[in-house]
């Protein structure tokens, strides 16, 4: 988000359990109550996230629902674990999975809903997500649970702009300006992106790689990775697991490892504490089995410090990094990709990269 300076609560609440509050704040005037003026607002807005939510599961029909089920009448907190669950009059019971930037883990969003239905009554998953959506979403749903994205939850809060509430209005408010920043990848130069615009980018760049029937039909994933350097929002594309390449290092030991690819993004303070964004396609490889790290490093790339790879009648040239490491996961070669017009260009160099992997691996053999 922008760094200027305001006083909306949630430009200093982002957590999860901030996100979690707000939720449970909102849905607690869906109670069967006579409320008045702004209170009576937020009590249809509140029954009308329900109905979304309800609707949202395939199989529910608009006609299906009764006053009943838009009625609250408990809502608690980290119920063995689960962010919030919302019990209606009617019976039913809404979990609400909430991830800003994390993802889902552990199978807990299965767990979440056995654990549920051992109450006997009928349950319904919410995963409400508003930062980076790398999950697969088949449907609009996730896993058994309807996936509100950032899109969604802005479209519904954006038309409640006659409620004279702070809070509400404070929530509002941040989500319309995240939804805008995250977009403004697409004008403006990539020196200059915010961690919020690389999360626009990154979700828009998986929608269009194609990874089917190539080595790297394995694993896409993207999120931010913390480090000593002040971390990174990385993209990555590894490899089934059984595409793993043996290399013998000496008489007595034979390392395995998986080469892939990985868009790192940067932002750092430089001068006059200005920001410089950095944007690099990393060509690593990740041991899976063995300890000589460094003696497998010089044996794969035999020292050379340039990589050229042929894209579209085109040579890339990626270079050694700064400093060569040497551990489980290490960067051989990179491309710096902050000389580059604009976000279209970059989306098109990677998914240049990646219909060209097969190529990469056979090099980083």
């Amino acid at each position: 988000m922008s760094e200027e300076l305001t006083n909306n609560l949630f430009n200093y609440a982002t957590s999860e359990l901030s996100q979690d509050a707000f939720l449970c704040w909102l849905l607690s005037y869906a109670q069967e109550k006579k409320y008045s003026g702004d209170d009576d607002k937020l009590q249809k807005c509140a029954q009308s996230l329900i109905k979304v939510f309800l609707l949202g599961q395939k199989g529910i029909l608009e006609k299906n629902l009764i006053k009943e089920d838009l009625i609250v009448e408990k809502i608690e907190k980290q119920w063995k674990y689960i962010d919030v669950l919302v019990k209606l009059k009617c019976g039913k019971k809404i979990i609400i999975e909430d991830k800003t930037y994390t993802t889902d883990h552990d199978n807990q969003l299965q767990r979440y809903i056995k654990d549920v239905e051992t109450q006997g009554k009928k349950v319904y998953g919410v995963y409400y997500k508003t930062g980076f959506c790398c999950e697969t979403i088949e449907d609009d749903m996730y896993k058994g649970y309807y996936f509100f994205n950032l899109e969604r939850i802005k479209e519904f809060f954006e038309k409640y702009d006659d409620i004279d509430n702070a809070i509400f209005n404070n929530y509002r408010d941040f989500i319309i300006e995240y939804y805008e920043e995250k977009n403004k990848y697409k004008s403006t130069a990539i020196s200059e992106w915010t961690p919020t615009m690389i999360q626009g980018f990154y979700d828009n760049l998986v929608k269009k790689i194609n990874l089917k029937g190539k080595l790297t039909d394995g694993h896409c994933g993207y999120g931010y990775v913390p480090n000593k350097s002040g971390g990174f929002y990385g993209l990555w594309l590894i490899p089934e697991q059984n595409n793993m390449i043996e290399c013998k290092i000496n008489k007595e030991q034979t390392m395995k490892y998986i080469p892939y690819i990985q868009m790192q993004f940067e932002t750092k303070k430089v001068l006059k504490s200005e920001q410089q964004s950095t944007m690099k396609i990393c060509l690593k490889i990740e041991v899976k089995e063995g300890d000589d790290y460094k003696n497998l490093r010089n044996e794969i790339t035999k020292g050379e410090t340039i990589l050229e790879v042929d894209l579209d009648n085109e040579t890339i040239k990626f270079e050694k990094p700064q400093r060569w490491g040497s551990g489980r996961t290490m960067t051989l070669y990179e491309w710096d990709l902050c000389g580059e017009s604009g976000y279209s260009k970059v989306e098109y160099r990677f998914k240049n990269i990646v219909e060209s992997f097969d190529k990469i691996y056979k090099k980083l053999s």
